[in-house]
């Protein structure tokens, strides 16, 4: 219901599931509660001075949201051609939100540029996350990691990396019912030295 109507508000209609182009390494489209990414903006870990990777971005929930609260840039990064459509009928209907756009790539394949920070919600294989904090490596300027609902193989990778730390956790508990224990955003920081995945 809420999430109803945040999306009114927004203009926009990220609502729905999709897993029409599941696989082995692409896990289809879930979006964040806006209950959580009020959490996230509420923190103070993003700001108009951000620039906000949303990798998964569907049909572009988490770039309206937290652009709009924040007034940070948004990318949001997604292979899926049919859902970044539906973030392409978004961003029309939004009125064109400066700051928000959206990329047609694979996520370790999208060469980040220009980032601060960016978020996941476990839209893809242990592999492929592999692959974009090399590209993280490689961009090497620091950033902060959003993760929610952290699958345990991102954590564990994460937690074996020199140049990587835990250095928050937005608590959700009160989010869910199910699977309390598991609603959170834990924040990382990547420091980019070496590389060390």
């Amino acid at each position: 219901m809420f999430d109803s109507f945040i999306d009114r508000k927004l203009n926009i209609d990220t609502s729905g599931q999709d897993y029409s182009r599941k696989d082995l390494f692409n896990f289809g489209y879930d979006p964040t509660t806006y209950k959580a990414l009020k959490k996230l903006a509420a923190s103070g870990l993003v700001g108009e001075d951000d620039v906000l990777l949303d990798y998964g971005c569907g049909k572009g929930r988490v770039c309206f949201y937290m652009a709009f609260k924040t007034r940070c840039r948004c990318i949001g990064i997604d292979s899926n051609e049919n859902l970044l459509n539906t973030a392409g009928i978004n961003f029309d209907r939004a009125g064109r939100p400066e700051g928000v756009s959206f990329v047609l790539s694979d996520a370790g394949d999208y060469e980040i540029k220009d980032a601060t920070c960016a978020y996941f919600f476990n839209p893809f294989s242990k592999e492929v996350f592999i692959k974009v904090l090399r590209r993280m490596d490689e961009y090497g300027k620091p950033m902060k990691l959003f993760l929610y609902y952290p699958s345990p193989e991102f954590k564990e990778i994460l937690g074996k990396r020199e140049n990587t730390r835990l250095i928050r956790e937005i608590d959700c508990r009160d989010l869910q019912r199910n699977s309390p224990l598991l609603s959170r955003i834990l924040v990382y920081e990547i420091n980019n030295g070496p590389p060390g995945v």
